[in-house]
């Protein structure tokens, strides 16, 4: 009942926020969407509900002002020898038009992190400079061929970035996993003002292929 009520929600376009104990039992077709971990702890629960309730009110009004729905899948995989270790992830950046009506005109869309990644869209290798909106440091330019949306339409980015872990020569140990966590940020400017949405990050990366 639980999953056939979540993609009834899904399906009409309705926010939702997901609660666990353990992050081990979300599905893996869930893990991108927002969850509340609160383990055994029911004041951290009481804490994050009320973060999270605040951040619907604004999401709910800035949907209204900017109906654009924003969703991130992401593989990731391990490149590592003796020497060095190497995270690569694929991003798959799906900008979805809400509403019943062309879409506002997007003029640019960024990508904020709080490191640096080398980050590359269909093969070309995308330029940075320094964030303005903390706590991020760095800033991305992507690029869309559709500036505007049809109604309901969407359209998807695709990125790859790298980013080293460690390296032997410095004395880090070279791990046979690692756990990418995080947030990044999405940024869409457009004719009617900034859209902007947290990407949560927690990929479990290891050097089998993806």
């Amino acid at each position: 009942m639980f999953f056939y009520e979540l993609g009834y929600a899904h399906a009409i376009g309705k926010l939702t926020i997901l609660l666990t104990q353990n992050s081990e039992d979300i599905p893996f077709d869930l893990k991108h969407k927002r969850h509340i971990i609160y383990g055994n702890s029911i004041k951290h629960l009481q804490d994050q509900l009320k973060k999270n309730i605040i951040w619907a009110k604004k999401e709910i009004e800035q949907r209204k002002n900017i109906p654009l729905e924003v969703e991130l899948k992401t593989v990731g995989v391990l490149n590592s020898s003796n020497e060095y270790a190497e995270a690569e992830l694929d991003f798959k950046i799906d900008i979805e038009n809400i509403s019943e009506k062309i879409s506002t005109e997007i003029h640019g869309i960024y990508l904020h992190s709080t490191k640096q990644w080398n980050i590359s869209q269909d093969g070309k290798k995308l330029p940075n400079r320094k964030s303005e909106i903390k706590p991020f440091s760095y800033k991305y330019q992507l690029s869309t061929e559709n500036p505007k949306l049809a109604k309901k339409g969407w359209t998807q980015l695709n990125l790859n970035l790298k980013r080293t872990l460690a390296y032997a020569f410095e004395g880090s140990t070279i791990r046979e996993n690692y756990t990418i966590k995080g947030d990044l940020l999405l940024e869409i400017a457009t004719d009617k003002g900034t859209f902007t949405k947290k990407l949560p990050l927690n990929v479990y990366i290891d050097n089998l292929p993806f």
